[in-house]
């Protein structure tokens, strides 16, 4: 055996006070103010409705709760490393001290791991971006898993209860940092595992309803801490798992019931984006987490509702632009959302959405052609998508269109403009001197104007080069710019 481990500090028992009434809240300050002894009372939960649960920390008992469950954990972790030195196995066993000897006894071995996740939940709640002290939890239930393998019901069953109580700490650690890296970095981990034990056979009835709680915890995170970059990235992840997960299986039947509940779920984050934005018009985060949920649409849902989603988002932005155009989120939410257009017509403007193409390979060539016509029809065509008449075309017409609007942002009628729109009618909007377009609008025309030429090659159309010489212009001799944005 290896050597005893050293006399650790006393249990520092905390006392968790839930409260439901105001009733109760006073008695909690009451009791606050009239005990100032340590450890009681130096730990509080307060319940606040629909499963939100604050944790807060007496303030005088913190120096003293900070030092004592640092050594506690340190000293845990120094006995735990002894005994993998030992050579002993891999489930260290608590000694005990029986008869003035140390000894083992066959039952206790659970101790230390339960010893370790209590010193390390309090530990967290001190300093909740602690990295060892995670790191450490994930190692318990890594090495209990190993107790549990002889039965697969029983290691779900495990890893269930833990991954349900873990994401339940987790909850409540998050409401006294909920920007601490090491905490989301964990909780990823949790979901992974949660995931592995009832993506297979618990799909409507528990991973569902398990991604709408996650989702609904990162949309309170990121409303009561603003541009929290940690809660986005999360969401994100759990939605491209969702899609994952929603294609791994290889039931035809079954996949397809999967990713009709997972665009559902897509369909709902993307409606949720608009009333985002008009509350928060300079999240980046969101703009992004946006723009990411609109190419997955891409990628799971049908193409008429990806391109009516896509067109919808450009129509409520719009809005937004007419009544905050100098906001540069915005802006970029709109480049995002054209990015995706032109993935409707085949094209990849940047390598990462290189996947985010329309899914046209039917069966049937008279589908594949009701569908591009049905996707011209909410691009605003409603011409016959033949004799010369391409998606491609349709798409140009639309975003000219959209640069019509773009210039007229400051005009009180801005939502519609003109069926057909020329080049040389966009020239002579810009020259109105009785119109103001601002820096942003300038350099957003300008990035579509370079891709038009990109793609479609444009160097031959003397109008488009016009336009393109008369945006360049402006940009240049519009002094409010203080970077080159408009270049490419």
């Amino acid at each position: 055996l290896p050597d005893p481990p050293p006399i650790l500090p006393a249990e520092y028992g905390f006392t968790v006070v839930f409260t439901g009434s105001a009733d109760h809240e006073n008695d909690l300050r009451k009791d606050a103010g009239d005990d100032d002894s340590y450890p009681q009372k130096s730990f509080y939960v307060q319940y606040l409705g629909k499963d939100q649960r604050v944790v807060g920390i007496h303030i005088p008992h913190v120096p003293r709760l900070a030092k004592d469950c640092r050594t506690d954990h340190r000293e845990l972790r120094s006995y735990y490393a002894r005994t993998l030195s030992a050579g002993t196995s891999v489930s260290p066993s608590m000694p005990e001290r029986e008869n003035g000897d140390w000894t083992i006894r066959p039952s206790s071995h659970l101790k230390f791991y339960q010893r370790m996740l209590d010193a390390t939940v309090c530990k967290l709640l001190i300093c909740p971006d602690d990295s060892t002290a995670w790191s450490d939890r994930r190692r318990c239930f890594l090495d209990l898993e190993r107790c549990t393998r002889r039965n697969r019901k029983h290691v779900e069953d495990f890893w269930t209860a833990c991954c349900e109580q873990e994401l339940d700490i987790l909850n409540l650690i998050v409401t006294r940092s909920s920007k601490a890296p090491s905490s989301w970095a964990h909780r990823k981990w949790i979901c992974e595992k949660y995931a592995q034990q009832h993506v297979e056979n618990n799909w409507e009835r528990i991973v569902v309803p398990w991604i709408a709680k996650e989702i609904d915890l990162c949309v309170s995170v990121a409303d009561k801490f603003p541009k929290n970059y940690y809660a986005w990235t999360h969401r994100l992840y759990i939605m491209k798992s969702l899609i994952h997960w929603a294609n791994a299986s290889s039931i035809h039947e079954e996949r397809t019931e999967r990713i009709r509940s997972a665009t559902d779920l897509v369909m709902r984050e993307v409606r949720a984006t608009d009333p985002w934005l008009r509350r928060h018009v300079s999240d980046h985060s969101a703009v992004h987490y946006g723009a990411e949920v609109l190419g997955l649409l891409m990628e799971i849902g049908s193409a008429v509702q990806a391109t009516r989603a896509i067109v919808t988002a450009l129509d409520r932005g719009h809005i937004l632009l007419v009544a905050h155009p100098e906001h540069e989120a915005l802006w970029k939410y709109r480049r995002l959302c054209v990015v995706l257009m032109f993935g409707i017509s085949g094209e990849t403007i940047r390598p990462w959405c290189g996947k985010r193409k329309l899914h046209m390979n039917y069966e049937r060539e008279d589908e594949k052609l009701s569908r591009v016509k049905e996707i011209c029809a909410t691009l605003g065509h409603d011409g016959v998508v033949d004799g010369g008449i391409t998606l491609q075309n349709v798409l140009q017409d639309y975003l000219r269109r959209d640069i019509d609007r773009v210039l007229n942002i400051k005009c009180g009628d801005c939502m519609k403009s003109k069926n057909n729109v020329s080049w040389n009618c966009l020239s002579s909007i810009l020259l109105d001197d009785e119109r103001s377009h601002t820096h942003d609008s300038l350099s957003y025309v300008s990035w579509i104007l370079w891709h038009f030429n990109k793609f479609y090659d444009m160097d031959e159309n003397i109008a488009f080069g016009l336009f393109r010489d008369e945006i360049h212009r402006e940009l240049r001799n519009n002094n409010s710019i203080l970077h080159n944005m408009w270049r490419e």
